[in-house]
């Protein structure tokens, strides 16, 4: 049955199994364009017709496709563990590990901020900082928190592309009409001793799961721009990934766990 339904380039996207590449190679040139409705000075929505979509789905092309990926993907599962039975072997537990998991994630973190960094990887890599932070905190390897008052760069506004106004010429929401903004960030700063090593790592504030205990008053900072170098190769990003989460996996369940006097206090 024929229908009328288009949908948007990120719309196919959001399917299982498309990619950009897979957009441009089986569907080809879109449907139709239309104005974008969320910005105009953007480039024109590309509608494909879901029929169109739906048949390429049920292609040879595309089935192969799927079929990489589920190879791939179990390639993928298959070196986790083999790396995971590395890690139990080189380690007797997790606080052994925790120094190689801390600098792993010091390049990671690193590389989260590089251009070339994808967003997928880059989710990957805040949602393990994210939880190591919070182990660090908990097991007292914190020796300062303070909050840093960051002050993003002036730009301009996202939202209207600069023209003050929103697509239906109100006042843009963002940056009330201006066309630029100053976006003041409130992240929590820690620095954690892990072996003699210092860390110092930023958190924004709505990724924290616990109470930290500030040891400093609140600071003002600039966020640098830039891409710091990574004493890291390429190659080594999924080990160092497996590394940290193993780590985090093994804490959670108690191995080479120590006592802790006062969970709650992460900071001396």
């Amino acid at each position: 049955m024929h229908t009328n339904i288009e949908i948007t380039t990120s719309e196919v996207l959001e399917r299982d199994g498309w990619s950009r590449r897979l957009v441009d190679q089986l569907l080809g040139a879109p449907d139709r364009l239309a104005p974008n409705s969320r910005c105009r000075c953007a480039a024109p929505m590309r509608l494909y017709a879901i029929d169109r979509v739906e048949a390429a789905e049920k292609a040879g092309a595309f089935l192969e496709h799927l079929a990489l990926l589920e190879w791939r993907e179990a390639q993928f599962v298959a070196a986790g563990q083999r790396r995971r039975a590395g890690f139990s072997r080189k380690w007797a537990s997790w606080l052994e590990a925790l120094p190689a998991a801390c600098e792993a994630m010091f390049n990671l973190n690193r590389y989260a901020k590089w251009g070339s960094c994808s967003s997928a990887h880059r989710d990957a890599i805040y949602g393990l900082k994210n939880q190591l932070v919070k182990l660090l905190y908990e097991r007292n390897f914190c020796e300062a928190a303070w909050l840093h008052e960051v002050t993003q760069p002036v730009g301009c506004c996202f939202a209207c592309n600069g023209e003050g106004v929103d697509w239906s010429d109100a006042l843009c929401g963002k940056c009330g009409g201006s066309g630029g903004y100053v976006a003041p960030v409130r992240r929590l700063c820690f620095t954690f001793l892990v072996a003699g090593q210092r860390y110092t790592w930023h958190q924004p504030m709505d990724s924290l799961s616990f109470e930290p205990v500030y040891t400093d008053k609140a600071k003002s900072w600039v966020d640098g721009i830039g891409e710091k170098p990574v004493e890291l190769a390429a190659k080594k990003f999924a080990e160092a990934k497996e590394l940290v989460a193993w780590v985090l996996a093994s804490a959670a369940k108690g191995v080479g766990a120590v006592d802790i006097t006062d969970p709650s206090q992460g900071c001396p």
